[in-house]
C-alpha cells in the first residue's frame, strides 16, 4: 500500500522561535508547531513532509525540507506535535535553531568537570588552567585529571547558540548530549550546554549569563 505524504509549510520569524519550538523529549528530535488549518487536517501517526521557513534568513527563502509524521494534534491543542523521522531531519531543524551566521573557523572547546569547576569560577580562568596543565602534561585525555580540552569548527552561531563539528575520529561519548562546555571565542569565554550530538555533530545552547551573552555579541560582530 503506497504511503501518502501530506505537504506542510511552517514558518517561524527567526532561529530564536525554531528554538523554542523544538521538541527534545524524542530520541530523533521533533517540532512543535502552531495550529492552522493545514494541521486541522492532519491525523496522528501521518506522514508529512515539512517545508521549514525561518523568515530572517533570506538566503533560505525556499525552506528547508524535513521528514516527519504527526504525533499529536488534538482540537484542544493550540499546537500540533511532528516527530522528526530522519537523523538529517534532526540536523536542519537544530541548525535552523541555533545558527543565524554560517562561519567556519576553529574554537578551542573544553568539558566543565565538576571537581575543576565550582559556581562562580571565571570561565576563563578555568580554561586557562586547563591550557597551562595540558601544555605541562599534567592534564589531558589520558592524563591524572583527564579533562577533554579540544580544538573544534565553529560551523554556525547565533546569540542563542551555535553548532559544532568535532575532531574526526573523536569518540562519540566525547561532550554528548548534556555535557556543560566552555567556550574559547577570540580571547573571549562563553559557556553553554550541549543539547544534542550526532557523529562528531554537537549543537550547543548557550548559558544566560551576562559574561556569555557579551562574548558571544562581540565574537559575532568582530566576525565578517
Amino acid at each position: 500500500m503506497r504511503i501518502v505524504t501530506k505537504a506542510l509549510d511552517v514558518h517561524f520569524a527567526n532561529a530564536h522561535e525554531v528554538l523554542g519550538s523544538y521538541w527534545g523529549h524524542l530520541s530523533g528530535g521533533g517540532l512543535s508547531i502552531r495550529r492552522s488549518k493545514a494541521t486541522q487536517e492532519l491525523s496522528e501517526g501521518e506522514a508529512v513532509a515539512v517545508r521549514l521557513h525561518v523568515d530572517s534568513k533570506e538566503r533560505e527563502s525556499d525552506g528547508l525540507a524535513i521528514q516527519g509524521h504527526v504525533v499529536r494534534n488534538q482540537d484542544q491543542d493550540s499546537r500540533a506535535m511532528i516527530a522528526l523521522d530522519t537523523g538529517d531531519s534532526q540536523k536542519i531543524v537544530l541548525t535552523a535553531a541555533l545558527s543565524e551566521r554560517e562561519m567556519d573557523t576553529q574554537i578551542r572547546i573544553m568539558a566543565v568537570v565538576e571537581e575543576h569547576y565550582r559556581p562562580g569560577d571565571h570561565a576563563g580562568d578555568v580554561m586557562s588552567a586547563a591550557t597551562e596543565s595540558m601544555a605541562e602534561g599534567s592534564i589531558g585525555h589520558d592524563g591524572p585529571m583527564s579533562v577533554p580540552l579540544l580544538d573544534a569548527r565553529l560551523l554556525s552561531m547565533s546569540t542563542d547558540g551555535c553548532y559544532l563539528q568535532m575532531p574526526s575520529g573523536t569518540d562519540t561519548d566525547m561532550m554528548c548530549a548534556g555535557t556543560d562546555i566552555i567556550l574559547e571565542l577570540a580571547g573571549m569565554y562563553a559557556e553553554g550546554s550541549v543539547v544534542a550530538d550526532r557523529g562528531t555533530d554537537r549543537w550547543v545552547l548557550f548559558a544566560p549569563d551576562d559574561d556569555t551573552g557579551r562574548a558571544v555579541r562581540k565574537f559575532l560582530q568582530s566576525t565578517p
